[in-house]
């Protein structure tokens, strides 16, 4: 209310109405069966939350690979629901993050494939956005020249769902990094449905440069792909058969 400052303000609080507020906030969230809004309101919540869950994995990945230096708040390694100024301070649980990572580290050098899909399947305990945060900021610390001085070249794809694909590459010699991010997915899935695989993408393609690499790997799965020869091309049903969002490195 006071970041706001529409009805009220940190250096002159307007107390009845902050009041009010939060009266009226208490009611509509008070746990009765009178209240029917909370209802309506977390039937609604639980359809969104999936959808807010893969545009925050797209978020992370995008702010790691664009050009520039990607800034990492504090504790959101996991899901963080802070607002503003004070809550965002708060005191960071790094005890918990660190076992998360280290139990994720492990896991991965059994079979990541398998991984890349139960941290997905079980989204809401945050696993997912750590995996995703510590694989992408593994590959940019892996590939400093690609990130720090590379070219950026969008690229294009030949669908009918090309509204729903943001993709680039960023390239520094012979070295290639691909990114791929699914968008307006409420459009393109059903919820609790991820964007993987060829009931989704059907025979949509990446169109590459034609200097692009023929092979490239998986920085979340750990999958091979390979480029269509005379022409470079890439399926997304491939790029995206288990994980909702690809990073790919030449190889």
């Amino acid at each position: 209310m006071r970041e706001a400052k529409v009805h009220t303000n940190w250096l002159s609080p307007n107390l009845d109405y902050e009041s009010a507020l939060v009266i009226f906030l208490d009611s509509i969230l008070e746990s009765s069966r009178r209240n029917s809004f909370l209802t309506d309101f977390l039937l609604f919540e639980q359809k969104i939350s999936y959808y807010g869950m893969l545009n925050s994995l797209a978020q992370v990945l995008l702010k790691t690979t664009c050009p520039g230096v990607p800034d990492f708040y504090q504790g959101t390694e996991l899901w963080d629901f802070s607002l503003v100024d004070p809550d965002n301070r708060r005191p960071v649980d790094f005890r918990i993050r660190r076992r998360l990572l280290a139990d994720l580290i492990r896991q991965e050098a059994r079979e990541q494939q398998s991984l890349a899909q139960q941290v997905l399947s079980s989204w809401k305990d945050g696993r997912v956005k750590l995996y995703v945060t510590c694989k992408a900021l593994n590959a940019r610390s892996s590939h400093k020249d690609v990130f720090r001085d590379g070219q950026y070249i969008p690229l294009e794809v030949a669908s009918h769902k090309e509204n729903h694909v943001v993709s680039f590459t960023r390239r520094k010699d012979r070295t290639w990094v691909l990114v791929v991010v699914p968008r307006l997915l409420a459009k393109l899935v059903d919820a609790e449905k991820p964007p993987v695989g060829k009931l989704v993408w059907d025979d949509d393609l990446l169109l590459l440069p034609d200097e692009a690499p023929k092979y490239w790997r998986n920085v979340f799965t750990g999958e091979n792909l390979r480029a269509s020869v005379a022409k470079r091309r890439l399926p997304i049903s491939d790029v995206l058969s288990i994980f909702p969002v690809a990073l790919l490195v030449s190889i």
